[in-house]
């Protein structure tokens, strides 16, 4: 939420180097672009759970924190994969597997 609560859990997957993802790990805190679809991107921080960072390759769950999570009414679904970039280059991929601001949540 707003106020820097997490809005959504995902299992976080980055790209392997050789596969155009990033080059270091990242630790929470990172804030790459999250694509909810097309023409909706907004920031988010990722909290990793259980872990300090997360290599190129590698996944782990995280908490996520979008920037404004009040313009996103509606467009997460449990489930759903959203590509996170650093600029035009995607770098990895979220899976929703729990949504924690009920305002994010698609109805059914």
């Amino acid at each position: 939420m707003a106020d820097g609560t997490p809005d959504f859990e995902a299992d976080i997957e980055l790209l392997a180097t050789s596969d155009g993802g990033r080059r270091m790990p990242c630790g929470s805190g990172y804030r790459p672009h999250h694509v909810l679809r097309a023409g909706l991107v907004t920031s988010g921080a990722h909290e990793y759970i259980g872990v300090d960072t997360v290599a190129p390759g590698g996944m782990a769950r995280a908490r996520v924190t979008l920037l404004s999570p009040e313009l996103f009414h509606g467009a997460l679904v449990v489930g759903m994969t959203i590509p996170f970039c650093e600029g035009p280059r995607v770098v990895g991929h979220a899976t929703v597997t729990r949504i924690l601001d009920p305002r994010l949540a698609a109805s059914r």
